[in-house]
């Protein structure tokens, strides 16, 4: 990998960026991580609390979405890139997709696991009654 990807990795974080702290946000991002966990029967929950959280806290989000964004750097360019399981020639049922879309998919992969962390760390920081 060469400056040029960098600089390529840079502009689809750019793009993505505000795309997955919307998603999270309104909860769309863990609907989507769920629904895709559930379709293979492995349980991926978000607490109401946790939902409410994130909805309020820019810097949650902000921790979960750079983490994820991360997360899925790698998999993307293993994924798309090396396996070439992203080809421009694909229209599927909503058309065709784009490698922004593509990376939006591999972080809705990578969220379960990012979120879990998350979520055991503020259970950890939580006080005990």
């Amino acid at each position: 990998m060469g400056p040029a990807y960098e600089v390529f990795e840079n502009d689809l974080c750019r793009r993505s960026m505000p795309i997955l702290l919307g998603m999270l946000r309104n909860g769309t991002l863990a609907r989507l991580t769920q629904q895709r966990f559930e379709d293979r029967h492995i349980p991926f929950f978000v607490s109401p609390d946790n939902a409410r959280l994130l909805h309020s806290s820019a810097q949650d989000r902000d921790k979960l979405v750079v983490d994820t964004l991360l997360r899925a750097l790698k998999s993307f360019r293993r994924k798309a890139l090396v396996k070439g399981e992203w080809s421009p020639a694909y229209r599927g049922p909503r058309g065709a997709s784009c490698l922004t879309s593509f990376f939006i998919g591999q972080c809705i992969w990578e969220f379960r696991r990012v979120y879990l962390k998350w979520a055991r760390s503020r259970e950890e920081l939580a006080p005990v009654s």
